[in-house]
């Protein structure tokens, strides 16, 4: 097992991966939460990473499973990590472009929840949750480094 995989079972620590997902308006898919830990919430998709899974592979799988596309490049933009009842959080967040999963639709595949388009500004109104936020400073970072050059 890598140290990467040990680090996803260390006690007290929980580790997952978010994928941000633009369309070819420039915006991000968002999940509206109908039930369980984040029922109401408005968030960027994600998912845990498995017992012995690395991140990038649990990020692939994740894609997949929740909205039925196979990206084929994607972009890992840096780590946000919460607290929340004694319990670290600590996500991989990951960039998945339109060309990256060209000829291909997403599609829900989650019974819990709605997806929706938004731009990042409208996201930012919208989503409250403290690694969704993060998440959307690392988006904006990487857009105006893309832009800058």
């Amino acid at each position: 097992m890598s140290a990467e995989q040990k680090e996803t079972y260390l006690e007290g620590l929980k580790k997952g991966v978010v994928f941000v997902i633009f369309d070819d308006y420039n915006h991000i898919l968002l999940e509206l939460r109908k039930d369980g830990k984040y029922r109401g919430l408005i968030i960027i998709p994600g998912g845990g990473v498995e017992k012995g899974e690395g991140v990038l592979t649990a990020t692939y799988r994740e894609i997949k499973e929740e909205t039925g596309i196979s990206a084929k490049n994607i972009v890992n933009i840096g780590v946000v990590q919460t607290e929340e009842k004694g319990l670290i959080h600590k996500r991989h967040i990951f960039v998945v472009f339109p060309n990256d999963y060209s000829n291909q639709t997403v599609r829900n595949l989650e019974e819990e929840s709605v997806y929706l388009w938004a731009s990042i500004a409208n996201a930012r109104k919208i989503c409250k949750h403290p690694i969704t936020v993060q998440a959307l400073d690392l988006v904006e970072e990487l857009l105006k480094r893309r832009k800058n050059g």
